[in-house]
C-alpha cells in the first residue's frame, strides 16, 4: 500500500497541472479478494487488497477538489505465477466465476483504457460487496466505489 500512495503523492504536482486541462486519473489495480474471501490461506494478501481499496476510496475523497479522479479495479481470478490455481485448473477456477472464464491480459487493458477515458462521470450501480459495476461492451468490471451514501463521481469511483 505504501507505492500506490508515495507513488501518487509524488506525482500529485504533475496530476494537478494535468488536471486543469481534463481531469488527471489514477487506477490503482486491487483484487476481489480485498472484496470477497477466497477459499486459501491468503491472509496478507487479502488484507493489504482490501487496504487498498480503501486508500483508493479515502484519496478519491481528497484528490477530487484537485480535479484529480481516482478510480481502482479489483479483478478476478488470472493465471499467473502467484495465482497458480488459475494457472493450473483453469476450468475448474472458471466454475466458480460468473462469466465462465478466467480473467487474460486484455481484460485488465480494457478496465484500464475503460476508467482511464471516462470524462465527466463514470456511471455504474453498487455491487452487493462494496463496489461498483460498470459495464463496457461484454466485459463487466468492478470498480472501487465510495462508500454508501456517498456519490458516485469520477473522483470517487
Amino acid at each position: 500500500m505504501k507505492t500506490p500512495f508515495f507513488l501518487t503523492q509524488a506525482l500529485h504536482g504533475a496530476l494537478k497541472a494535468g488536471a486543469k486541462r481534463q481531469p488527471a486519473k489514477v487506477i490503482n489495480i486491487a483484487s476481489i479478494d480485498g472484496i470477497s474471501v477466497n477459499p486459501w490461506e491468503t491472509y496478507s494478501y487479502a488484507a493489504s487488497k482490501a487496504g487498498l481499496i480503501h486508500l483508493t476510496r479515502r484519496m478519491a475523497l481528497r484528490l477530487a477538489q484537485d480535479g484529480i479522479v481516482v478510480s481502482g479495479i479489483a479483478p478476478g481470478a488470472f493465471a499467473s505465477e502467484m495465482n497458480k490455481q488459475a494457472r493450473d485448473h483453469a476450468d475448474e477456477v472458471a466454475q466458480r466465476v460468473p462469466v465462465g472464464r478466467i480473467g487474460d491480459d486484455d481484460d485488465m487493458a480494457g478496465a484500464a483504457i475503460f476508467g482511464g477515458v471516462a470524462r465527466r462521470r463514470l456511471r455504474g450501480r453498487r455491487d452487493h460487496r462494496g463496489g461498483w459495476r460498470g459495464h463496457a461492451g461484454a466485459r463487466r468490471i468492478a470498480f472501487v466505489g465510495p462508500a454508501r451514501g456517498q456519490a458516485a463521481t469520477p473522483s470517487s469511483v
